[in-house]
Formats: structure tokens, C-alpha cells, sequence
């Protein structure tokens, strides 16, 4: 029963967007963008939300509509999606959402065809299957040269999650990445606030994620949410 519970479920609709879409405090945001972007760009310093719904110019791109689409000072854009359910043809989803988000940067006129990098974060409740099994949980793909296996394009990161392979302990987390995706797989299970998952961001995420600390209409729309998805 809910009543009984003390944290929210980080996979559903509601609480995915009610920690991350708070435009007053993006720190949260902030530092999980940061804990799956690769080395190589460095940390992103603020972010700036864009609309979560896209229009274009076919009947498909209308109905595009991210869980969190912003960008960061240098202008490169981040798409962040949470999947639960398994769905055909995902990859072409993502890859769909990453081309619109690059075609949205089109300038009209004369225009040298530079674009800023598209990073599409997915966190999903499933394993695609259209790969071999592995342990490995966190997949960062690139536009790679199949023989060579040199990257020959990097402005397109999709940075897959894939929850149900995350195995470590509370006390196997060595990284940010690793603290994040153990709170997305295991916080609606936790009673407390684990001493591995203190400090000032985590701290914020336990906070916003209680429970009692929501509305009543919040908590009414919460048992929605899960009722829905149990019914689906």
C-alpha cells in the first residue's frame, strides 16, 4: 500500500518529472546530466528547460514530446527519457529524437551546417533485446566505422540505461552514475536515507521524493499513475 511507503518510484511519469522539471532549482538535473556525460565534454554549469513538445514538418514530428528536453551554456541539447515498458522499435524512437533535435537547429539562409551535440539520456525499465546478453548496464553509442571501430561522429551521444542488469550493492557505488541509477532502480524499496547516498544533490532528491511531503492531490495523482501503469 502506498501509505506504507516512503519514497516515490523515480520510473513513473509523475515523480520522474516532479524531481527533474523544477526550473527554480535544476541542480538535481544538473548533476545527473553530469554523471552520464562522457569525460570528454567536461560538466555543464546551468541548463535552460525547452518546450517538451516539437513540431515539424511531417505528422510524425507533431506528435514528438520529450519527458525533459533542455540545454546547457555552450548550446548542446539534452534529451532525458524514462521508459518502463518495452516497445517496438525503440532505437528508432531515440534515434528519431536525437535527428529532430538536430534538425531544430537548422538556421534558414546561408548556413555552414555546424551543429552543437545531442546527448538523449534513457533510462529504461527493460532490456532490448535486438543485442547479446551483458553486464554491462550503462551503453554510450556513437556513429562508429564498423571495421576500424574508430568513432567518425560524436555530436550524437545515446546514452542508455538499462535498469534490470544494474546489480551493485549500496556499498559497490564508486561513482555519481552508479548513486543515480541505484536510486532509479531502488529508492521506492528504501525506508531511509542511505549514508552512501548523502551530500547536497542526493540530500534534495530524498527530500522532494517523500511521500507525505506531497499534496494530497499529488498523492491522488501519484495512485494514478501506478494504477494506470498496473493496468497497462
Amino acid at each position: 500500500m502506498l501509505e506504507n511507503t516512503t519514497y516515490l518510484d523515480l520510473r513513473y511519469d509523475f515523480s520522474f518529472k516532479k524531481i527533474f522539471l523544477d526550473e527554480n532549482d535544476p541542480d538535481i538535473l544538473i548533476s545527473f546530466i553530469n554523471s552520464m556525460l562522457p569525460e570528454q565534454f567536461g560538466s555543464v554549469t546551468d541548463i535552460q528547460f525547452s518546450p517538451g513538445e516539437h513540431f515539424g514538418d511531417i505528422p510524425a514530428d507533431r506528435e514528438v514530446i520529450f519527458d525533459v528536453f533542455c540545454h546547457n551554456q555552450r548550446g548542446e541539447k539534452f534529451i532525458i527519457e524514462m521508459q518502463r515498458s518495452k516497445q517496438a522499435f525503440f532505437m528508432d524512437r531515440i534515434v528519431f529524437y536525437a535527428s529532430t533535435a538536430m534538425v531544430e537547429q537548422g538556421v534558414k539562409g546561408e548556413w555552414d551546417y555546424q551543429l552543437m551535440p545531442v546527448f538523449v539520456i534513457c533510462l529504461l525499465d527493460f532490456v532490448i533485446s535486438n543485442r547479446k546478453k551483458t553486464l554491462q548496464y550503462f551503453r554510450d553509442a556513437v556513429f562508429m566505422d564498423y571495421c576500424t571501430k574508430e568513432i567518425i561522429y560524436d555530436k550524437i551521444h545515446l546514452l542508455i540505461v538499462e535498469l534490470p542488469i544494474f546489480a551493485k550493492s549500496i556499498d559497490e557505488l564508486t561513482t555519481d552514475r552508479d548513486k543515480w541509477i541505484y536510486i532509479f532502480k531502488y529508492l521506492k524499496n528504501l525506508k531511509e536515507q542511505p549514508a552512501a547516498l548523502k551530500g547536497p544533490v542526493f540530500d534534495k532528491v530524498f527530500e522532494h521524493a517523500k511521500f507525505l511531503n506531497l499534496t494530497k492531490m499529488e498523492q491522488n495523482y501519484y495512485r494514478e499513475c501506478i494504477n494506470s501503469k498496473n493496468d497497462y
